[in-house]
């Protein structure tokens, strides 16, 4: 769901969002019993018409938010060496690498939100969009894995975790988030080795002048 959420190029819009922009209120009639999949898909598309984060998330499976919380925890690591590590006049440039609220987030479902905040802001809730993410039909390959397929053509999975079902909608979204963040991860460590180096270089000088290669600016 967060597409080229660490990185300090623009960053596109989140996939699973192709599928909220379609979204729409349906009629009263419509399944909401989340012990069926199609009932669960119509509760997550209100959750995201209110832009309601927390209720998203809880809708998501057990392995989205396992990797959430592993990035969670590989970011907060990264904004503490940046912090600690780096010097004053790489510090600017090394978080704006981020995008907004990121290394700050405090908790696993504050950095989700963060990374949902610019999708979310920018999704029209309206009552002209399409009936996008109302269930047609529901396919189930055995009793614990389902797939949706909505008026807009899409296909949602979901898996059935301790009798609920719940949307694998962003799981590759975050694990590519997480396979990014653990490439800058490589690149702060070399950075860091950079920094201590010149730290080193500079003892020996004693205060001597001369000139020195900086650290890369990302991250």
């Amino acid at each position: 769901m967060i597409a080229s959420a660490l990185s300090p190029r623009p960053r596109p819009r989140l996939k699973g969002f192709a599928l909220a922009l379609l979204l729409t209120a349906t009629g009263c009639q419509e399944n909401r019993d989340p012990s069926t999949a199609d009932g669960t898909l119509h509760v997550f598309r209100d959750a995201v018409m209110k832009k309601d984060g927390p209720a998203i998330l809880g809708h998501c499976s057990a392995a989205t938010t396992a990797q959430l919380k592993e990035l969670h925890a590989l970011v907060r690591a990264q904004a503490q060496a940046i912090q600690t590590g780096y010097p004053a006049e790489h510090k600017v440039a090394a978080k704006a690498a981020y995008p907004p609220g990121v290394l700050e987030a405090e908790t696993p479902e504050a950095l989700f939100a963060a990374l949902m905040d610019r999708g979310l802001g920018e999704l029209d809730t309206s009552e002209g969009l399409g009936s996008g993410l109302t269930a047609t039909a529901v396919t189930q390959s055995d009793a614990d894995h389902a797939s949706v397929q909505t008026r807009a053509g899409e296909t949602v999975d979901f898996v059935r975790e301790s009798g609920a079902w719940k949307t694998t909608v962003f799981e590759r979204e975050i694990k590519a988030r997480l396979n990014q963040a653990t490439q800058f991860q490589q690149t702060l460590n070399e950075n860091l080795k950079v920094v201590a180096e010149l730290n080193r270089l500079q003892q020996l000088r004693q205060g001597k002048p001369g000139e020195a290669p900086s650290p890369s600016s990302t991250p």
